[in-house]
């Protein structure tokens, strides 16, 4: 399994894809990090936002916008190392950078 943090750089809800941009990752993804990657959104991916208190309430991926900073985990298949494919198993939207607890 994958794990990422990162910064989105385009939605595509015809094809049911994020771009993201790697800022940190676990060693699965590691290759990838600082590279923008497009992560697979299926019918069984979990979709959340993260509020700045730390409760988590569903979304779909017409929530989610080029600059969102978001975290995903899911399946990474390397077989082809120049076109990784990266299946989300959950996608969280973080709160903005700064934003503070209340």
């Amino acid at each position: 399994k994958y794990s990422l943090n990162g910064t989105v750089k385009a939605v595509d809800a015809d094809n049911a894809t994020l771009k993201v941009l790697v800022r940190s990752c676990n060693r699965r993804a590691r290759a990838y990090r600082s590279d923008v990657v497009t992560i697979t959104v299926i019918a069984a991916t979990k979709l959340y936002q993260r509020s700045v208190d730390g409760t988590l309430v569903a979304i779909t991926l017409a929530d989610l916008a080029a600059s969102d900073r978001v975290t995903s985990v899911g399946t990474l298949d390397k077989s082809h190392p120049e076109a990784p494919v990266f299946t989300a198993h959950r996608v969280t939207l973080r709160p903005p950078a700064g934003a503070c607890r209340g």
